[in-house]
């Protein structure tokens, strides 16, 4: 039965009921100050005005206000009925575990929660202006609708399964398993930040201020993803990394040379400003890339549509087709096609060498100039076609073509090596065949300068 009903209650002792029987109150305020334990049960809505105690339990029946608390145990409330609004619980060292049929929102402005370790059941949690504010090592979350949470320091999110979550911290964090049927917003403003596994309904968007982004598994079906980092962005494990609709990673670097980030996206953007390395299970479409240098493998037809580098480019595609709108690159250019076509727009290399290597053939992409390099080199079962010759502006050029190759030069060139079968060459500068070896006809058009014969053999 009850034992205390009045409108306050203030209690002095060395401890209070017991963990099993405490004591029983229908009051509206309460203020404690007990040595050791505390076990309180309350029949309707509470609030704390001010609790000192060794271990803190607590169960209300309504809406429940803790202003003050300062424990030197562990601290257990739960509600069956009502919020759960928290102004200052203090447990240094110790465990808090906070259980609100409704929500549990912040009392104020300053910390709301110090601990260890916390762990919060309830339908939400803070606000969209108004965060809980905590100062715990790890936290666990079981949330139906949205949780909103600022730790001061680091964090360690042991499990959080949410309707959505907005979390910043100040200090190193780790999500070990988070799982969310909305949105995902982390940002760590100081230290790495550290995905075991996160899976999203919804979009999901990490910031790091200062550090690095460890990936082990993120997976947000049909979704965006967005990774934002001062540092690097790293593969944590040995298996796809992200998994998403669409990409986006703003970082120093991305990968490394001996394990690259591993993807299952449609669509990447990259703003990387040192070296990318990327490994695509499937299909993909460069949407935009200005990187450093970049290696990019795919497993599907693969499109980049806008390609800017300050260094080298490389690109494997083990099955598909591989379109290159528009690349651009400050250093050298190679770009392998296992099993499908090289349909080309412009690739652009100044002062350096581009390697291209298709099993199928090597296509021109559009009307202007598809190639400009110093030197270029060509692999592949056919090089443009009898209506649309490859259009390049370069210094050198080796071929090895099954088939025929109809290219169109517009300045002077020097064919290196030319192995092909019909072989069409149009130059508009000085022309010299070192060696060329063909199985088909040659044709050789030279509108401006000379042109020098080494060998050349058609048989």
């Amino acid at each position: 039965a009850t034992d205390i009903t009045a409108t306050a209650l203030s209690i002095t002792a060395a401890s209070l009921g017991t963990d099993t029987d405490s004591l029983d109150t229908s009051v509206d305020t309460l203020t404690l100050s007990i040595t050791g334990a505390a076990y309180l049960s309350e029949a309707n809505a509470l609030t704390v005005v001010s609790a000192n105690t060794g271990l803190f339990t607590l169960t209300t029946a309504g809406a429940t206000s803790l202003t003050t608390v300062t424990a030197s145990g562990a601290v257990t409330v739960s509600l069956s009925a009502g919020d759960l609004t928290v102004g200052s619980l203090i447990a240094t060292g110790q465990n808090v575990t906070l259980s609100a049929t409704g929500s549990v929102l912040d009392g104020d402005t300053a910390v709301d929660i110090t601990a260890t370790s916390l762990s919060i059941t309830a339908a939400s949690l803070g606000t969209s202006s108004d965060s809980l504010d905590t100062d715990v090592a790890t936290v666990t979350l079981s949330i139906t609708g949205a949780a909103y949470v600022n730790e001061a320091g680091a964090l360690t999110l042991t499990s959080a399964t949410v309707g959505s979550v907005t979390l910043t911290t100040a200090g190193q964090t780790t999500l070990h398993t988070a799982s969310a049927t909305g949105d995902v917003t982390v940002v760590v403003s100081t230290g790495d930040l550290n995905v075991n596994s996160l899976t999203a309904a919804g979009t999901v968007t990490l910031t790091v201020g200062t550090g690095d982004l460890n990936v082990g598994s993120i997976s947000a079906t049909e979704q965006n993803v967005t990774l934002i980092a001062a540092g690097a962005v790293l593969d944590g494990d040995a298996a796809t990394d992200i998994t998403a609709a669409s990409l986006s990673i703003t970082a120093a670097s991305l990968g490394t040379s001996d394990d690259s980030l591993d993807t299952d996206v449609a669509t990447v953007t990259l703003s990387i400003t040192g070296a990318a390395y990327l490994n695509e299970a499937s299909a993909l479409t460069v949407a935009s890339a200005t990187v450093g240098s970049v290696t990019l493998s795919t497993a599907g037809e693969t499109t980049l549509q806008t390609v800017s580098a300050m260094g080298d480019v490389t690109v494997v595609v083990s099955t598909g087709d591989l379109n290159v709108n528009s690349l651009t690159a400050a250093g050298t250019v190679t770009l392998t096609v296992s099993t499908g076509d090289l349909n080309v727009g412009s690739i652009s290399a100044l002062g350096q060498s581009i390697s291209l290597s298709t099993s199928g053939a090597l296509l021109d992409g559009d009307t202007g100039v598809d190639i400009t390099a110093e030197s270029l080199s060509i692999t592949a079962a056919s090089v443009g076609s009898s209506t649309d010759s490859l259009d390049t502006d370069l210094a050198s050029l080796t071929l090895t073509v099954t088939g025929a190759a109809y290219l169109n030069e517009i300045s002077a060139l020097t064919v290196v090596s030319a192995s092909t079968g019909l072989f069409s060459l149009n130059t508009a500068g000085a022309t010299s065949l070192t060696q060329v070896s063909a199985t088909g006809a040659v044709t050789v058009g030279v509108s401006a300068g000379d042109l020098t014969v080494g060998s050349l053999s058609a048989t």
